[in-house]
């Protein structure tokens, strides 16, 4: 599960599916009640961008993480221009790959790359450096990755497992 799965985009541990929706608590309910996914770690209100915030719900699916993201505020971002259509309550937003180390996150930069695909959002915030690559003409998604680094490699410390 850990290392590399190949010679391309798919290179690190998949980790995570993310879907976006509306309702994040209307989405919490369904994975309880449909999938027995019944306790997420929630952190709302996160500051993304000026006139934006995110409410994210994480809760671990046996080796696979689940994230839920509800994109708040009239501001235009990576998540609010990929929610679900109206009636619907989930859309696949990305799936999460994370680097195990600086040497496997300086190789995912190298095939980004030459990948082709539009970087959607890069950056690095208090040791969570973040790739997103807009692989949705090809996917249907998002294609994340993710390398903590300092603190930041306590950030799922706290995501229940069920």
């Amino acid at each position: 599960m850990n290392g590399p799965a190949g010679n391309g985009l798919y290179v690190e541990r998949h980790f995570q599916i993310a879907y976006v929706t509306r309702d994040i608590d209307a989405a919490a309910r369904m994975f309880a009640e449909r999938y027995g996914i019944r306790s997420f770690h929630y952190m709302r209100d996160i500051p993304f961008g000026p006139g934006a915030t995110t409410h994210v719900g994480l809760a671990w699916a046996g080796d696979v993480m689940i994230e839920l993201i509800q994109p708040n505020g009239a501001a235009t971002n990576l998540y609010s221009t990929w929610l679900p259509a109206a009636g619907q309550l989930l859309r696949c937003h990305h799936l999460g790959h994370r680097a195990p180390d600086a040497a496997a996150w300086q190789r995912v930069g190298e095939l980004a790359a030459r990948s082709g695909l539009p970087v959607a959002l890069q950056g690095d915030s208090q040791g969570i450096h973040y790739l997103y690559l807009d692989a949705r003409a090809d996917l249907g998604h998002y294609l994340e990755y993710i390398y903590l680094s300092g603190d930041a490699v306590h950030l799922f410390d706290a995501v229940p497992r069920n």
